[in-house]
């Protein structure tokens, strides 16, 4: 097996284990500390961080990961390329600012009154723009991206225990996050200096030519986003933040678990684009399966358990979601795996882009209809999102295999 692309996967496994249990450390804090209503609210602003780093990132984890595993050897063409990406991150940043704005103009919700946790999300939007995960995972040196989460995930759990420390306290926690952000941006872009390639002024060419290409990837993320990152700003808007801790409790523990086996798809992604070998991804699949079974299991028996072990009393109600979620870890994996890594041994990344557009229309969609019969509640929730992801998988698996018989039949690899 590569031996770098083992390196990767041990490198993406500490950023997962890091950019998850980090959270989970804090977690039991800040739900003791703040109460359910102020750990609702922090829950709401960091769903609406996510988003704004959905568009920030403008799908360049896909198109650009993609792009440099192809031509990284090229480095002042990179140069030139990663000078554009940066320049349309900090445009689409200042756009999310723009649509903040307009957010709290609005004052329809309790969330968007609160000019001051706008602000600093706003902040915290164009700070995450710069860091550059895509471009350590296209030329797969992904120990730099280790290196800076690490240090910014750290230096935000010492912060918030430093000086979070009573209700009421909500701003200091996304303050915390704003100054590790900024931290591991400018970490990550020394990285960049370190391997050897720079940031160069791009033409407006080369600016339009990777908005054109980037845009099926962007409009694939952002149809993720409405079954993801969303869920936790819908359910704060509609139902309250009491409602969107509860949802949220849940839903980080089922983003840690799936944490724990993205970097296997994520390492997948540059190689299998290079090599086609598809029967290494075949190989991870079959032995990430069983172990996901069992540690699921028991996730799913103790999890009343775990719900009062890291989140304490008012929490109880989260119990039940997390079951529906870690039904969503068992087919989230399936479905990761025959995404973009699958697709990319097949040279077909269109149909892994199209399959998450149809999934964002087909949470969309669920969600329009638990509204009209008033049903919006955590728990409904959650079952769309399971739905959705079902839809997801079945679609990659049978459109992937069906591509695959096909190139075979042809004579192709």
């Amino acid at each position: 097996m590569n031996t770098n692309l083992i390196k990767n996967v041990i490198s993406l496994g500490i950023v997962q284990i890091v950019s998850y249990i980090s959270p989970l450390l804090l977690f039991p804090y800040l739900s003791r500390t703040l109460g359910v209503d102020g750990f609702g609210i922090v829950m709401i602003a960091m769903s609406i961080c996510s988003l704004g780093f959905i568009v920030t990132d403008y799908g360049f984890n896909l198109s650009a990961t993609y792009w440099l595993a192809r031509n990284k050897t090229k480095k002042k063409y990179v140069s030139h390329y990663i000078g554009a990406i940066f320049t349309v991150k900090l445009l689409l940043a200042f756009l999310v600012s723009f649509f903040l704005y307009i957010y709290h103009a609005c004052g329809l919700t309790e969330l968007s009154h609160r000019k001051d946790i706008l602000s600093i999300v706003s902040l915290i939007c164009v700070v995450q723009a710069f860091q550059s995960a895509w471009f350590f995972q296209g030329i797969e040196k992904m120990k730099q991206v280790a290196f800076y989460s690490v240090i910014s995930k750290l230096l935000y759990v010492i912060l918030v225990l430093l000086f979070v420390d009573k209700s009421g306290e909500e701003i200091k926690v996304l303050y915390c996050l704003l100054i590790s952000n900024f931290v591991g941006s400018i970490v990550s872009l020394l990285g960049i200096y370190r391997e050897g390639y720079y940031i160069y002024r791009p033409s407006l060419n080369l600016i339009l030519r990777i908005l054109k290409r980037g845009f099926s990837f962007f409009i694939s993320r952002l149809s993720v986003s409405a079954y993801t990152a969303a869920s936790t700003f819908i359910i704060g808007n509609f139902c309250g933040n009491g409602q969107a801790a509860i949802f949220s409790a849940a839903e980080k523990l089922y983003q840690a678990g799936v944490g724990v086996t993205s970097p296997v798809s994520q390492a997948l992604y540059p190689y299998l684009a290079r090599t086609k070998d598809r029967i290494l991804l075949y190989r991870f699949i079959i032995l990430c399966i069983p172990v996901l079974f069992i540690v699921g299991g028991g996730c799913f028996y103790f999890s009343s358990q775990i719900i009062n072990l890291i989140y304490g009393r008012g929490f109880e109600a989260a119990s039940d979601i997390l079951k529906v979620f870690i039904l969503c870890s068992f087919v989230n994996f399936i479905s990761v795996s025959f995404g973009y890594p699958a697709f990319a041994s097949i040279g077909k990344l269109n149909v892994a882009n199209y399959s998450v557009i149809l999934g964002g229309g087909v949470q969309i969609i669920a969600i329009l209809i638990v509204f009209l019969f008033s049903s919006i509640s955590a728990k409904n929730i959650a079952y769309c999102v399971l739905f959705t992801e079902s839809f997801v998988l079945v679609f990659r698996v049978s459109f992937f295999l069906i591509l695959s018989h096909r190139r075979y039949c042809r004579g192709g690899v």
